[in-house]
């Protein structure tokens, strides 16, 4: 009767360290998020965050309320400059978009998935 209380006490100090473990492993991969999302404009309703040129911008899919299937960019007249199928990439993926090969002018970016569509405005200058 003494090894199984012996047992038991030992897989449960096993398990709290375990646990202390990933608490701190957590803590401080929350604090470099915080450092490095410090860095950017950060909208929560839609998900985007810019460098500070506006040059790149970051589309978190975890902080979106629908999974997207696309993101599609175009310029101000309507042509397609990019047109990406994401919805095979894992719902916490941050998508990177690259505006300094466009050069200056507005965009639009388009997010669609199968229930609907978010399109953010953005000028390049």
């Amino acid at each position: 009767m003494q090894r199984i209380v012996t047992f038991f006490t030992a897989l449960t100090l096993i398990f709290l360290s375990q646990t202390l473990q990933a608490q701190t492993a957590s803590t401080e991969f929350e604090n470099n998020i915080e450092s490095i999302a410090a860095n950017f404009d950060f909208d929560n309703d839609w998900g985007f965050h810019s460098d500070q040129n506006d040059q790149l911008y970051y589309i978190d899919f975890e902080n979106l309320k629908m999974n997207l299937s696309d993101i599609i960019v175009m310029n101000d007249s309507g042509e397609t400059l990019l047109e990406e199928e994401v919805m095979d990439l894992p719902v916490n993926t941050i998508f990177e978009i690259d505006f300094s090969e466009f050069g200056k002018g507005k965009y639009q970016i388009e997010l669609r998935s199968f229930t609907g569509l978010i399109n953010k405005e953005i000028e390049i200058k």
